[in-house]
């Protein structure tokens, strides 16, 4: 953010993280809860760090837990009662868990009381979805001692925002002057160059459209230790070294802050030395020593003044930045089945495809769906079947789940070939043709 605001001179500085969503609960909250929720998330796939905390909480405490998500996962074997269904029924569920909270009839009011009433109450919850945090907000209001815990997407990427790598925040959230949001910027023709480090944003289903307008700019430059769909679409690319190839810190998404020593040595250049030597050649230096870098973030970011950069936790100004709205209008579509994003270890689709090790284990994205589905479509488990939305017709392998809820469907979305699929909504209603 120092190399946009101050160096170049530009708010115009974007992330695709989120700050609606702060650390509050802890792994330690979690091992020493009484009763633990996991809104709406797949956490043992999602996060599988997260997940083993869970489980061995809930084991070895033998305290209740309460999962809400579309079809039944893997942590369905220590959970007390597993809500599903498809998202409409789920949101209605979701919605009546918090009526017995706020003291009204519901379903759940027994459970409901036993959570409000927990000593040490812990809920998991996913940190991008507004209508998630309406919903956490509420119960939040409902349970005063609750301890929330958001499940990101890269466990480590917590520190980006922390820094102020954010449309109109800087570091430690405060408000800063605000630039054109990142898709308007495209739209209005506003962006004539784009330096972008590590991330893959045109296979993401909320930014892939622009992929056209890319051709526009004077300049796109792409830091990435891999050649990656965003990278070959720049005219110029300068490949990093991996996490493992430097020294640094990542905060976690409890608010840990993790050293990182470099473990191997490539002969790839750092993101910092490509920033510093960027700020060089603007004629304003920042420094690309990780140690003055270390200290410049104690002296500028209040969250980090007093903290231990090998294992301290960041002390937040909100665990929830408040203020959501019902998202009536939740799902686009108008087929036969619920289709829902599916969660993938070890960021399958995103990552994965750049080893050929992992790559074998999970090479191409697969549809998930109920025996009772696949045998009314008369498919078998490898079998190709066509989902069609709209003017979108394209076949998938199948795998056929005992968990999938009946008349759900759950596709990865980090994948080329799904991408604009979900870049339509989280919650899709499509159809399915046996190829």
């Amino acid at each position: 953010q120092k190399l946009a605001r101050e160096v170049i001179g530009t708010p115009n500085v974007y992330s695709f993280e989120t700050e609606d969503g702060l650390p509050e609960g802890t792994y330690k909250d979690i091992e020493n809860s009484d009763f633990i929720v996991v809104l709406n998330v797949d956490v043992t796939e999602a996060n599988p760090i997260l997940g083993l905390s869970i489980r061995s909480s809930v084991r070895k405490n033998e305290i209740p837990l309460i999962t809400f998500y579309p079809s039944e996962t893997a942590i369905k074997r220590v959970t007390k009662e597993f809500v599903t269904g498809n998202p409409e029924e789920l949101m209605a569920k979701i919605a009546d868990f918090i009526n017995g909270l706020e003291g009204n009839e519901s379903q759940f009011a027994e459970l409901a009381e036993q959570f409000k009433n927990a000593e040490k109450p812990v809920m998991i919850y996913d940190p991008y979805s507004k209508q998630d945090l309406y919903f956490v907000e509420k119960i939040k209001k409902a349970v005063p001692n609750l301890k929330t815990i958001a499940s990101r997407a890269k466990n480590n990427s917590l520190g980006i925002v922390d820094m102020g790598c954010l449309n109109g925040i800087a570091p430690g959230y405060k408000e800063t002057e605000k630039g054109e949001g990142f898709v308007e910027s495209f739209e209005k023709d506003k962006i004539k160059a784009l330096i972008v480090f590590g991330e893959n944003f045109v296979i993401r289903p909320e930014y892939m459209h622009l992929k056209m307008d890319l051709d526009r700019l004077d300049l796109f430059m792409v830091m990435d230790p891999f050649l990656s769909e965003t990278a070959k679409l720049s005219n110029l690319y300068i490949p990093v070294s991996t996490y493992a190839e430097k020294d640094g810190s990542f905060t976690n998404l409890e608010g840990r802050v993790q050293l990182v020593n470099k473990a191997v040595d490539k002969g790839y250049i750092s993101d910092l030395d490509v920033i510093a030597a960027l700020s060089k050649a603007f004629g304003k230096e920042l420094s690309g020593d990780v140690e003055e870098v270390r200290a410049e973030i104690k002296k500028e970011v209040p969250l980090y003044a007093n903290v231990d950069f090998d294992g301290g936790l960041v002390e937040y100004p909100y665990a929830l930045k408040g203020g959501y709205e019902e998202v009536k209008d939740f799902i686009y579509g108008s087929g036969k089945y619920y289709l829902y994003p599916a969660s993938l270890r070890l960021h399958s689709g995103s990552y994965t495809h750049w080893s050929p090790d992992l790559n074998k284990a999970y090479s191409e994205p697969e549809l998930e769906m109920n025996p009772a589905d696949a045998e009314e479509l008369n498919v078998q488990k490898g079998d190709y079947v066509a989902l069609k939305i709209d003017n979108i017709m394209r076949k998938f392998p199948v795998n056929i789940k005992l968990g999938i809820t009946k008349g759900n469907i759950s596709l990865p979305k980090d994948y080329v070939e799904t991408s604009d699929i979900f870049q339509k909504g989280h919650y899709l209603k499509v159809d399915l043709v046996k190829r």
